[in-house]
């Protein structure tokens, strides 16, 4: 045998079980579980949250200074005809209001960013 290594235990049976009173127990569950169920801080974001960063993500995308009709040029016109949203203008046009995005284009983007559970 090594010194310092011996296998007599000083408690023959093992140490003696934690005991938590009832309430003590409840109060920490009652506590946890809540927290636990939640998936994230960002959890109840709503969807006008979620158009709003999805506007802002798609303007970001954009070249140039004219995503939306209600931006300013680089010289402080009003970008209105000429910019990305206008019909005549060639691409996918950006999102820049609200209701240019769909219900299901919003449970798309919770489903793809899954911060958010989806919701039925």
């Amino acid at each position: 045998m090594k010194a310092g290594i011996t296998n007599a235990s000083p408690d023959p049976v093992g140490p003696a079980p934690l005991r938590v009173a009832p309430a003590v127990l409840a109060a920490l569950l009652t506590g946890l579980l809540p927290a636990m169920a939640q998936e994230s801080p960002l959890h109840k974001v709503g969807d006008d949250r979620i158009r709003q960063t999805m506007i802002r993500e798609s303007i970001a995308r954009v070249r140039g200074a004219c995503a939306c009709p209600w931006q300013l040029d680089r010289h402080g016109h009003p970008c209105d005809g000429h910019s990305a949203y206008a019909p005549s203008h060639p691409g996918t046009p950006p999102f820049c209001y609200a209701t240019d995005i769909t219900d299901g284009m919003v449970q798309e983007w919770r489903r793809v960013h899954h911060r958010y559970p989806p919701i039925p």
